[in-house]
């Protein structure tokens, strides 16, 4: 079934797709004069007796509400899209609990069907993700947290952490006052942690994405942070981590367990990865297309972003 010249659709069912020709057709022929011939570029034949089906099938039929994003749950642990919802596509059942209120705003735009909105994060919320103990690490295990982010606020502020502001053993991606992203890997405070901070501040109301990768090692040396595809070059403020980050705090997105030290502005995409992505993910991510590491093969494959939430 073809579509009209100059129409695009996003949503792969028929009933989505007659609906659109059916606007098409209305649309130009209104435009037209009584003595003008008009035919339309397509049309479907349509009688009393058709019958459209429109039936999308769950990657987990126990729960309507799951989609499944790029078939890798055991190295996704977490995918947060937040356009206008909190389902975790990684479909490892990972549910997020709002504290505050709900909010979404306008998202970044990353492609046609990707990022139409994402959450508004006002200071005064936060989200807390379910079954902390899939989220901890020690100083020599791999992971990766990629997220779209934009804000304009010159404060302190958290965006992901496992960790409160008080208990510091565990790992946090935050915003210093001076606008720049300050990433901490604790056991403890200061003598036996890695902390390293961007080079530039990105508080400028605009959207940037991030990608921040840990590999085995214990230093700073094994950490990384793309933005917008491209690895940056941080400064060291410590660099001495030696034991496990480890604890029993659940992960929460935009502040500390507690709801301390909240973030203001909106967050989009934000994927839990528990392998050290690459630069050519980084680059794949920043360019709105959904890497996948699946164990089955030696190599991350990508695919455009086509999922379908039922």
């Amino acid at each position: 079934m073809s579509t009209p010249v100059g129409q695009g659709y996003t949503e792969p069912t028929a009933a989505y797709y007659l609906d659109q020709v059916r606007k098409y057709i209305a649309q130009n022929r209104a435009g037209k004069s009584a003595s003008n011939a008009y035919t339309p570029l397509y049309g479907v034949d349509v009688s009393d007796s058709s019958t459209v089906t429109d039936t999308i099938a769950t990657s987990n039929p126990g729960a309507p509400t799951a989609f499944l994003v790029c078939g890798d749950k055991a190295a996704q642990l977490l995918f947060l899209e937040f356009d206008q919802d909190l389902v975790d596509g990684s479909d490892n059942a990972h549910t997020a609990t709002v504290a505050g209120a709900e909010t979404y705003t306008t998202g970044p735009k990353i492609s046609t069907v990707k990022g139409l909105k994402a959450f508004d994060f006002t200071g005064d919320d936060d989200l807390t993700i379910s079954t902390e103990g899939d989220f901890d690490r020690t100083n020599a295990q791999t992971f990766s947290i990629a997220f779209w982010a934009k804000w304009s606020s010159a404060s302190i502020m958290q965006i992901v952490t496992k960790m409160t502001a008080v208990a510091n053993q565990g790992y946090e991606i935050g915003v210093t006052a001076a606008g720049k992203i300050r990433i901490r890997l604790i056991n403890t405070a200061t003598t036996n942690e890695v902390d390293i901070i961007t080079p530039l501040a990105y508080n400028t109301g605009v959207w940037n994405h991030f990608l921040f990768t840990k590999g085995t090692g214990s230093n700073a040396a094994a950490c990384k942070l793309y933005i917008n595809g491209t690895s940056i070059t941080m400064t060291v403020t410590t660099d001495n981590l030696s034991a496990t980050m480890a604890n029993a705090i659940p992960l929460v997105i935009g502040g500390y367990d507690g709801g301390t030290v909240r973030f203001t502005g909106q967050l989009f995409d934000l994927q839990w990865w528990n392998v050290e992505l690459s630069a050519t993910n980084a680059s794949n991510l920043a360019d709105g297309k959904q890497i996948s590491y699946n164990a089955s093969v030696t190599t991350p494959s990508f695919a455009s972003f086509s999922v379908v939430a039922v």
